[in-house]
């Protein structure tokens, strides 16, 4: 009959079912890598820098906070005064960089690097933090920026505790900066036994929907890797985590200007009490108390559990290194004759004098940068940012040599 569409031959509709199928089956992969891309499941449960970090006690979403983690989000760290606004982007498991494997790579060193925010790199950015810089010094071995901004002793103690039996390193840079001294008393009993992170057992081959599906069931967190929402660490007041919230009389001798980036959260509004804290940390006498031993101790402990090497660095207060920094700590309400004294007084390098005779004592390798950090101020490179008193780039970056050197010379 004329106008009627003859029937497709066998061999054609072979075709067309080919094409259909490889058609579906790469829509179906497409949508696997990306759900897997853009929805990672954490490979293990628990582990995340949530746990040590410092938390306002008071938040009515702790419990919930402590459930999810900081996973996927950026941390936005803001001095206008210095002029710099950074944003640290957290993997997920809640650190600065890039997802790693839990499980150590069979061909490479692995190096972590444990501390505070001098050690998490703030001020400075992801390429030049202290991790980021051993990275270049060391091609052959993967660095992992473990540093919690905030983080105290005790806290870093819990962390060692977790992050060095799970992550097996071969090499451990622990950066104690002045304000980890002197170090609180340390409670053994609340480290307990080394933690069980259970495994994401999961099948490979497990569709990642279906995975999603089942968390979503179990009440477990979702991770997005994109978009990324983006957190104020220093907010503005009124916040329970900006010290100025309360304050009703601001004292007089803090400059106006300083103060209110302060209170707008543009500036670190912990620094005005770090300017009274910090000289009477500096001066301590450890006959008194406040040793680092116990936790060098402990922390070696864990090293030696799974035979990684620790290394100790100590980054001194910028107000030792060089006499430019003294206006901005009078500024913050730091005594002038005091922050005058700094650079020169031997009394303010008692934290230096107690590591060099506990490390000596525990026979562990110590990294005193003050002096490298000191030459490069004085030749003209600044070192510190003047009002955030953390390292610039180029501190970090005189940090880490001082750190490879000293490796090396181990070795």
């Amino acid at each position: 009959m004329r106008g009627a569409n003859p029937s497709p031959s066998p061999k054609r509709q072979r075709r067309q079912a080919l094409f259909a199928v490889s058609v579906l089956s790469t829509l179906l992969v497409a949508q696997e890598l990306l759900l897997r891309f853009l929805f990672p499941i954490p490979p293990v449960h628990g582990f995340n820098r949530i746990h040590y970090q410092m938390l306002a006690g008071t938040s009515p979403t702790l419990r919930q906070s402590l459930r999810r983690g900081l996973a996927y989000v950026d941390l936005r760290f803001i001095s206008r005064p210095d002029g710099f606004d950074h944003r640290h982007r957290l993997n997920l498991f809640g650190f600065r960089g890039s997802d790693f494997s839990i499980d150590r790579p069979a061909d490479r060193r692995r190096v972590i690097v444990l501390g505070d925010s001098v050690a998490e790199g703030q001020g400075a950015s992801e390429s030049a933090t202290i991790a980021a810089h051993l990275s270049r010094h060391w091609p052959d071995a993967e660095v992992l920026n473990l540093g919690v901004v905030a983080a105290d002793l005790p806290r870093l103690a819990h962390l060692a505790h977790d992050a060095i039996p799970l992550l097996r390193p071969t090499d451990v840079v622990l950066v104690l900066s002045a304000n980890d001294l002197p170090a609180p008393f340390l409670d053994p009993s609340r480290l307990g036994p080394s933690r069980s992170f259970p495994r994401n057992t999961t099948p490979p081959a497990f569709p990642h929907a279906f995975g999603l599906v089942v968390r979503i069931l179990s009440h477990q967190p979702i991770y997005r890797r994109w978009p990324r929402p983006t957190l104020p660490f220093f907010p503005a007041v009124p916040a329970p985590t900006n010290p100025w919230t309360h304050v009703t009389s601001p004292p007089a001798d803090i400059d106006p200007d300083l103060l209110h980036a302060m209170t707008a959260g543009q500036l670190n509004p912990w620094l005005a009490e770090q300017a009274d804290a910090i000289p009477g940390m500096l001066a301590h006498d450890f006959s008194l108390g406040g040793s680092a031993a116990p936790y060098l101790q402990t922390i070696a402990a864990y090293c030696r559990q799974v035979q990684a090497r620790l290394l100790v660095a100590y980054v001194p207060f910028c107000g030792v290194v060089h006499r430019r920094y003294a206006d901005v700590q009078i500024q913050l309400g730091m005594a002038p004759t005091v922050a005058e004294a700094l650079p020169s007084d031997p009394i303010y390098r008692r934290q230096n004098h107690h590591l060099d005779e506990v490390c000596a004592r525990l026979r562990l390798p110590l990294v005193d940068t003050t002096e490298p950090l000191q030459a490069a101020d004085q030749a003209g490179t600044l070192q510190y940012w003047p009002y955030d008193t953390h390292p610039t780039p180029q501190g970090y970056a005189t940090i880490a040599q001082a750190i490879a050197s000293a490796a090396a010379r181990a070795d």
